[in-house]
């Protein structure tokens, strides 16, 4: 069973904006999993950010112009729309917000 309804996708720039967000969902009683380390590209993306998906219910990313030039916030969307998609719908679990 997930241990979070979320796992929040976000470019480090934008980490100021997403942990307002992040703070908002739980206030609202939400589960939310958030990285705030950053990922640079060709960096291998880490095994807590894979154990974070795999744990989370759905993916939220915060799509912004700094979003679609990062090429670890990509493999995240991506793999999050892929096990989606295996499981038969990808709206049901990935989310984006901007």
């Amino acid at each position: 069973m997930p241990e979070f309804d979320l796992f929040l996708s976000y470019p480090h720039a934008d980490q100021e904006a997403v942990s307002a967000i992040a703070e908002a969902l739980r206030e609202r009683g939400l589960r939310v999993w958030l990285d705030e380390a950053e990922i640079a590209d060709f960096e291998s993306i880490t095994r807590a950010i894979e154990d974070g998906l795999a744990r989370a219910k759905a993916l939220l990313a915060y799509y912004s112009k700094n979003y679609r030039r990062s090429r670890a916030c990509q493999w995240e969307l991506t793999a999050a729309y892929l096990a989606a998609e295996h499981e038969g719908d990808p709206l049901r679990r990935v989310l984006v917000v901007n």
